[in-house]
């Protein structure tokens, strides 16, 4: 006979019956052939619950809401579904607010890249602009905002263009919305002149990559490159990070 309990739902299985609170058991039946997955037969509950509709947390539907149930046990397993799904009742996020601010500011050497270390904690599924403020506008030299995977692989930018005048800046996504899966990111600048100067932070961020710190990387008409080497890690319990957000 199997016991297992499923920790934070209440719910116990033992043999061949499924325990919810108040005393109540559903018997639990294999569905279908190859034994992957299980059916929780509940006629009040309109029908057969799937492993794909708990994981969803959609109950009311016959039919489970995402990806398969052989997929959603494997993440389930893996702890890979949390992840996936934002951590946002199942959404994922719509926005992402870095840490820095108005205190600090940073420009950057012309034809260089700089990156700021950062981590998305919740999926954004739908990403269209990157958010940033400029504190010495440059109308002349084009320059460009990105966002990179840990990798090296550039996720998204605004294209090399004139930010001519200062503010909050919120710009469109070159070739429109991305999705941003959650993790460990790189928020770069670079421009053709050395005029143009973004907002930063002070030296009190935790990041494994401090804004400014030289990274070597060229560039070339004020764009930020398809692709790079990430540097070496750089831990600093007191970095600066780049005044960063991610908008639809």
């Amino acid at each position: 006979m199997r016991k297992f309990v499923i920790l934070g739902l209440g719910i116990l299985f033992i043999g061949g019956l499924l325990l919810l609170g108040q005393g109540q058991s559903i018997p639990v039946v294999p569905a279908g052939t190859g034994g992957t997955s299980q059916v929780l037969q509940q006629p009040t509950l309109n029908g057969p619950i799937t492993v794909g509709q708990l994981a969803c947390g959609n109950l009311s539907d016959a039919t489970a809401s995402c990806n398969t149930d052989a997929t959603n046990a494997s993440n389930i397993s893996s702890g890979a579904l949390a992840v996936a799904r934002g951590g946002s009742g199942g959404a994922g996020a719509t926005y992402f607010l870095g840490n820095g601010y108005q205190s600090g500011t940073t420009n950057v050497s012309s034809n260089l890249l700089l990156l700021s270390g950062i981590t998305i904690p919740d999926a954004i599924p739908s990403a269209g602009h990157l958010v940033f403020q400029v504190t010495t506008a440059d109308g002349t030299n084009n320059a460009d905002v990105c966002l990179y995977s840990k990798a090296g692989s550039l996720v998204a930018h605004t294209g090399a263009q004139h930010f001519g005048s200062t503010g909050v800046i919120v710009s469109a996504i070159s070739g429109g919305a991305v999705s941003v899966p959650a993790g460990a990111y790189y928020a770069g600048f670079t421009s053709v002149g050395g005029t143009l100067v973004v907002t930063s932070s002070p030296n009190q961020f935790p990041t494994f990559y401090s804004f400014g710190v030289a990274t070597g990387i060229s560039t070339s008409g004020g764009a930020c490159p398809g692709s790079i080497t990430p540097p070496a890690d750089a831990w600093l319990i007191k970095g600066v990070l780049m005044g960063f957000g991610i908008a639809p």
